[in-house]
């Protein structure tokens, strides 16, 4: 069946070494764009979008078979379509020779400097010269790509008129649908999908990546003749780059040096360029909106709220005078000074101690006072009138045998201070809430995906549900817990699928939200439901399960797993789309999922861990992280390399928000052999990024910032911190700025 060869030609990217004579590809390397196509049989869609089906392969007489298959290379894709015939007609191999025609044609004019209109012209003209009757048929001629599969603004169709440039890859397809036989009344289609590299380095502006005959002899049935011409130069081609002599390798090495030093200066000059438009950007948005200092606003703080009792009367009746007590309801602590119960706020308490000395245990309270430095904000300091008189610490001492009032404070103090705490939290958080709009319920139900387990976690133990698409969102529910978690499309800001590989054991459907919501009794601003395909832990006992026939079938079985739920959960990600598109009164609502760009990982610490970050079309993910680290690419305004340095492995990488109050988010222990790769990323995105031998600290440079925003605007914003043409005045200028970090000094 057709989904039995796409299922084999899909197996082959899991073991590349069986196919790959040069034995340099690394099944790391390599992914499908998607799965392969195989169609015949009178049903036949030339479309980029087709879908596969599960008919029988026709084989018969004046068969026509269409294959279509697209592939990853270290993310960036390729595409490559032919089509077979078994016992043709005269009028088919007329009609194939006819498409042969316009692919050698327009093949000429893909090179530097050609407009992309031409093609399709050169196209449309051979038709109607070669059988006018053709031209309603005719489906062409492809599109750019790059990273992404098709680029939008790269169709080659008449209305593009821009020109085509040195480095660009085409995806050059042309084809004919909706024919039928004359004879024998049978439908059919042809189609011919190459890919190609325009470069001026090449004499005929063009490398064609995808060398795989398509001449008559070789797509018809019983079919063994010669390549076609062109299939010939370049196959001698090959042969000749392979002989190459000594001194000829020699000049290639030089002029390949000479040409990175070009494209070097060519990079350092784009950067300057986007380094002037964004200070242009941020001069006009100073000016339109003014500057709004806001950086170190102030949270007001009602004084009021820290009175414990309105007299002594109010006391806990089970206080003892010589004793310490704390009082869980009023969220106080109640201190003898001189046979006096003196009570203290939980928020006037800074720190807690205890400790053993000689058989005695000593308990110590710190309290806060003013200029004290705390680690995080203290709004009781910032509350409560400056020059009173303030205790800064209190010590109590118990002998040996009478520990257990200060031990019981001790831990009625760490108990009450952290339950404070969390309900604090818990009441800003459902005041910073933003209430989303009611779930429109699909009648008659819409996708579903079943047994889904959920991060963040919605109950002390893993909860696990079924997630719904309805009108107008998502609906998470889960009988055993009694849960309901809706999600409204407008909400959602980004939504990714994560299939399960070789770097993931599980499948996963990521949503970040725009205003977070409830997941509990905390706030989030992420859910993220997935799939445990394989097992994540291992039997030590048992040496490896390759040799035996229990481990082959646990690891088909495994296969098989990965397979299945990766399709559950394609479907599931297609019909969202279709619903909220649908349903939707804007079109633009349409709910577009990221996927991964797993050849271009690389690894890294975002937080506490070093995980796999790769990068999306629009983000920067680590979903494996906790909690998951997700950059927006469209938030970023300058990514700065930090010790980048000769004799060190690793390097950092630095984000800055165009939100200048955001503080920047930095990526530790990036392996260096990954720079080169990150910075051609960062270039085709159009990101501002330079290279820094020391670290920067960053605090500091964005205070000095956001005192004087229009300053640092008028003196060229952040060419004047980070040109590489003024590196001496730069190093003199930030002197108070860099620092060396500790990981500098191992050599």
């Amino acid at each position: 069946s057709h989904q039995k060869l796409s299922d084999d030609a899909a197996e082959c990217f899991n073991d590349p070494i069986k196919w790959d004579k040069s034995g340099n590809l690394a099944p790391d390397d390599i992914e499908i764009c998607y799965d392969p196509l195989i169609m015949s049989g009178g049903r036949y869609d030339l479309k980029a979008s087709a879908t596969l089906d599960d008919k029988k392969l026709d084989t018969g007489k004046e068969a026509v078979i269409l294959c279509r298959m697209g592939a990853r290379y270290r993310s960036f894709c390729s595409n490559l379509a032919r089509t077979y015939f078994i016992e043709p007609s005269v009028e088919m191999e007329k009609n194939y020779g006819v498409l042969t025609q316009v692919f050698l044609a327009c093949k000429k004019i893909i090179q530097p400097q050609s407009k992309i209109s031409k093609i399709y012209e050169t196209a449309l003209g051979t038709i109607k010269r070669a059988n006018r009757s053709l031209l309603p048929h005719f489906v062409g001629c492809g599109f750019g790509m790059g990273l992404e599969f098709r680029e939008k603004n790269l169709v080659l169709n008449q209305k593009n008129h821009q020109q085509l440039k040195s480095g660009m890859v085409l995806n050059f397809s042309i084809g004919f649908k909706d024919l039928k036989d004359r004879k024998s009344g049978k439908p059919y289609a042809m189609q011919i999908a190459d890919t190609y590299l325009v470069t001026s380095e090449e004499a005929d502006g063009h490398k064609l990546l995808t060398v795989v005959r398509r001449g008559w002899e070789n797509v018809a049935f019983r079919g063994n003749g010669d390549e076609d011409e062109d299939e010939d130069e370049e196959l001698d081609t090959k042969q000749q780059a392979a002989t190459l002599s000594h001194y000829e390798r020699r000049r290639q090495n030089r002029e390949k040096e000479e040409r990175a030093t070009r494209e070097a200066a060519v990079r350092e000059k784009e950067m300057r360029q986007l380094a002037k438009r964004k200070q242009e950007e941020l001069l006009r948005r100073l000016a339109k909106d003014g500057v709004q200092d806001n950086f170190n606003e102030e949270k007001k703080f009602d004084y009021s709220k820290i009175n414990s009792y309105k007299s002594v009367s109010d006391f806990p009746s089970q206080a003892r005078p010589n004793q310490l007590y704390v009082d869980i309801r009023k969220e106080t602590i109640l201190v003898p000074i001189f046979k006096q119960l003196v009570p203290f706020h939980i928020s006037t308490i800074r720190t807690v101690s205890k400790q053993e000395e000689g058989g005695n245990l000593i308990l110590r309270l710190n309290f806060a006072t003013p200029n004290m430095k705390f680690k995080s904000r203290n709004d009781y300091i910032h509350a409560v009138p400056q020059n009173k008189h303030f205790i800064q610490e209190l010590t109590f001492k118990a002998p040996a045998g009478h520990h257990d009032n200060l031990e019981r404070s001790y831990f009625g103090i760490q108990e009450l201070r952290k339950r404070v705490k969390n309900r604090i939290k818990e009441k800003e958080d459902k005041r910073s809430i933003v209430v989303q709009k009611e779930l429109r319920v699909l009648r008659g139900g819409g996708a579903k995906l079943r047994d889904l387990s959920v991060r963040p976690p919605l109950t002390r133990r893993k909860s696990t549900g079924v997630l719904e698409a309805h009108q107008n969102g998502l609906r998470f529910s889960s009988h055993r817990d009694g849960i309901k978690i809706d999600i409204i499309y407008e909400n959602i800001k980004h939504a990714v699928f994560q299939k399960a590989d070789n770097m993931s054991t599980e499948v996963r459907m990521h949503f970040e939200l725009v205003n977070p919501i409830m997941a509990g009794k905390k706030k989030t601003n992420f859910f993220q439901f997935y799939v445990e395909v394989v097992q994540s832990s291992q039997d030590l006992g048992h040496g490896s399960r390759w040799h035996d026939r229990d481990g082959v079938l646990e690891e088909q079985e495994e296969k098989r797993r990965k397979r299945r739920y990766n399709k559950l959960f394609f479907d599931f990600k297609n019909r969202v789309s279709q619903i909220s598109e649908k349903f939707s009164k804007d079109r633009d609502m349409k709910i577009e999922y990221e996927e991964p760009f797993k050849q271009i990982a690389f690894k890294g610490v975002p937080g506490k861990e070093q995980v796999s970050i790769i990068p999306t079309q629009n983000l920067l993910i680590a979903l494996d992280d906790k909690p998951p680290f997700v950059l927006t690419i469209d938030e970023v305004d300058l990514a700065v390399m930090e010790r980048c340095r000769f004799g060190l492995r690793e390097f950092d990488i630095t984000f800055v928000f165009k939100d200048f109050s955001k503080a920047p988010l930095s990526i530790s222990a990036i392996p260096k052999k990954k720079l080169d790769s990150i910075k051609n990323w960062l270039r085709t995105l159009n990101i501002l990024h330079y290279e820094r031998r020391d670290a920067v600290n960053w605090k500091k440079l964005m205070n000095t910032i956001r005192e004087d925003l229009k300053l640092f605007a008028e003196n060229g914003g952040w060419l004047g911190y980070f040109d590489p043409q003024n590196d001496d005045d730069v190093v003199n200028y930030l002197t108070h700025i860099i620092v060396v970090s500790p990981a500098c000094l191992w050599w």
